[in-house]
């Protein structure tokens, strides 16, 4: 295929609903890295993962993955989660979908992602 080609194809496809909302996310990711230093530090010391529910089929597990001061839910099951939050300062930095924050937890929606940490600003 042709360069132009394949370059308004590409282009096509992300004014596309599902393809414009995945180049979002990318872009708000690459975003939070340039923001959050502890997410592209190459130390292992500030590390952590969790499986929340190791009994669980593979993809209905739970996830808690720390960097520093930030941490990553990331729930493959199909049913909600409700996390408790480490700190009541912690944010909702970024979602897959929406996380709503009450009573010291988020809730996690089914195949999603949550990254928490300090607000920034």
């Amino acid at each position: 295929m042709p360069a132009r080609r394949r370059r308004t194809t590409v282009l096509a496809e992300a004014a596309e609903p599902a393809h414009a909302r995945l180049l979002s996310l990318y872009r708000s990711l690459a975003q939070l890295r340039r923001d959050r230093p502890e997410l592209t530090d190459p130390a292992s010391r500030h590390l952590g993962a969790v499986t929340e529910n190791p009994d669980a089929a593979p993809n209905a597990r739970r996830f808690t993955l720390r960097r520093g001061e930030v941490t990553v839910l990331v729930n493959l099951s199909a049913e909600p989660w409700l996390a408790p939050l480490d700190d009541e300062g912690d944010a909702v930095l970024l979602s897959t979908e929406p996380a709503p924050v009450s009573d010291g937890a988020v809730l996690v929606v089914a195949e999603s992602a949550v990254v928490l940490g300090p607000a920034l600003g």
